[in-house]
């Protein structure tokens, strides 16, 4: 690695504005019409430990966004990508590979989930956390199809590794010193019930670690500009290059993935659930 961090180091941290867990709200009505009860999910998904891993890697992507990169999930690409331009292109490539699975109904419920937030159906969370996964896998992707990808360093080149591990250790080192080893604490989540009862939002406020800038400056080297929030705050349009992957992965929270995740399970335990009902 480039740079040691000491355990005994002060971590310089950020704080995020208080806002909805993207796509949250719509979600658990759509879990509630499926028989689930979200705020017994929300409990299944705090004392799971297999959530964990994705907490803190939701935690870093915000980290990434924080330090200019609008998707969050461009580091693998260090020591790849050749440059901005060569950036661009890899996701254009992206974009298009994605969107191609998608019929035009689909596409435009996937469109207005990520613009405006607004889910009516099962299918379209169960697309944008299948949209999710891929584009993580065909970025990372990228190194080994270019043979840059070191199979002991999970398939990224050296630099984009040094990269990931130094954040992670920023990162370990917040969860102790700002939450008291509880990953959670870092999430500062909480619950909005409804007049019924009912769990009907959830808010959260992040504290994050703040990417130091000679580390910054090696994700800084790739970012095409219409992504690099340091120059545009804001992403693309949805229909511009670039404005579709930067949506999709703006919303894609460990949370909203956990709730996808069980209304699979749901949906695919459905049919046997009628049978066995049915049974004389």
């Amino acid at each position: 690695m480039s740079e040691k961090l000491s355990l005994t180091n002060q971590i310089e941290s950020r704080q995020l504005s208080k806002a909805p867990v993207p796509l949250i709200a719509d979600t658990l009505k759509v879990l509630s019409e499926h028989g689930l009860k979200p705020i017994i999910e929300l409990a299944a998904y705090q004392c799971d430990q297999a959530n964990i891993n994705p907490a803190k890697s939701y935690l870093l992507s915000l980290a990434c966004r924080a330090a200019g990169d609008q998707t969050g999930i461009l580091g693998p690409l260090i020591g790849v990508s050749q440059g901005p331009e060569d950036t661009r292109q890899i996701l254009i490539g992206i974009e298009q590979e994605l969107l191609g699975k998608l019929d035009d109904g689909l596409k435009q419920k996937v469109f207005a989930a990520l613009t405006g937030g607004k889910i009516t159906d099962a299918k379209t969370i169960l697309t944008i956390d299948k949209l999710l996964r891929e584009a993580v896998m065909e970025v990372r992707q990228v190194a080994v199809e270019r043979g840059l990808a070191d199979p002991e360093l999970e398939n990224m080149t050296k630099k984009a590794s040094d990269f990931w591990l130094e954040n992670r250790l920023q990162l370990y080192q917040l969860i102790e010193q700002k939450a008291n080893g509880d990953i959670f604490g870092l999430l500062q989540r909480q619950k909005e019930i409804g007049s019924s009862g009912n769990l009907v939002n959830i808010t959260q406020q992040p504290i994050i670690p703040v990417i130091p800038e000679e580390r910054a400056q090696f994700l800084q080297a790739i970012l095409p500009e219409e992504i690099n929030r340091q120059i545009n705050p804001q992403p693309p349009e949805i229909n511009q290059p670039l404005g579709f992957i930067s949506r999709l992965n703006m919303a894609g929270s460990d949370l909203f993935r956990f709730f996808a995740g069980q209304l699979r399970h749901r949906i695919e335990a459905e049919p046997m659930v009628q049978y066995v009902l049915t049974r004389d």
